[in-house]
């Protein structure tokens, strides 16, 4: 739900001063839910301490999901992170053995969080093998070693680094149409130096191109169907995931390609 916060315990709002040495203790926050003044209303949360090697991979968990539309069963994930093998590792794991193995297809959120992909990401969504066993007792189970139904990339303008070099070979590929805005353009690589005084310097080293010519730093990747999502007070609904669900209930229905 998009909501803007006004203030927090009387004072100005800020996304992270706002809670800072307050773990555990409850906020007072003043919210807007829409343009409409009368839709303020003061709310209490109880910021939390969480671990900053976990807390992206468990939101990646809490986000899955398996929707029904037009008849099809549509599986979603959202990745906030892939700064570390674990997340595609997960992400792997989910579409071959766990809740999304059953979905008819596949939505793939990509927006906002952080980079760090690898092209290589991409090959669960190639040609794979498929594998039978027969049990004596006669059970027969298939394991696929590849997602081979239909998927959809969901970008938007905080999708960034690897992950628009992915949404880049998701198109190049043709893996499946890519929905949402234009990804930031941000794609250099740069590494994090801790300075003396404890801040932080997130500084550029390496210029990055695809395909030995490709430069998406400063251009980003236009997805194939574009949904903005700008409005201030969206009261709950998300356009560019309703419009990805869609077209991937769309995917399910189209005839099998013959060769």
């Amino acid at each position: 739900m998009a909501i803007a916060f006004l203030s927090a315990d009387g004072k100005s709002f800020e996304p992270i001063g706002s809670f800072v040495g307050k773990v555990n203790e409850p906020v007072k926050l003043l919210i807007q839910r829409s343009p409409a003044p009368a839709s303020q209303e003061e709310i209490a949360v109880v910021p939390q301490e969480y671990n900053g090697t976990t807390m992206f991979l468990e939101a990646m968990e809490d986000s899955i999901q398996v929707m029904d539309r037009g008849g099809a069963k549509i599986g979603y994930i959202h990745i906030w992170s892939y700064a570390g093998d674990q997340y595609q590792e997960k992400l792997e794991e989910t579409l071959l053995f766990g809740e999304l193995k059953n979905a008819d297809a596949l939505v793939l959120d990509l927006r906002d969080g952080w980079g760090g992909a690898w092209p290589n990401y991409l090959n669960i969504f190639g040609e794979g093998l498929r594998v039978t066993s027969v049990r004596r007792d006669g059970d027969r189970r298939t394991t696929a070693s590849t997602w081979d139904k239909p998927v959809v990339l969901l970008v938007n303008e905080r999708s960034r680094s690897g992950k628009e070099i992915l949404a880049y070979g998701f198109q190049t590929l043709k893996l499946g149409p890519v929905v949402g805005s234009k990804t930031a353009g941000a794609v250099v690589a740069g590494t994090a130096f801790i300075l003396e005084d404890g801040s932080l310097l997130y500084l550029a080293v390496s210029d990055v191109y695809l395909d030995e010519g490709k430069r998406l730093e400063g251009v980003g990747v236009v997805p194939d169907i574009e949904v903005p999502f700008t409005v201030d007070y969206a009261q709950g609904a998300d356009p560019q995931k309703e419009r990805a669900l869609v077209v991937a209930s769309q995917l399910v229905q189209q005839p099998a390609k013959t060769s």
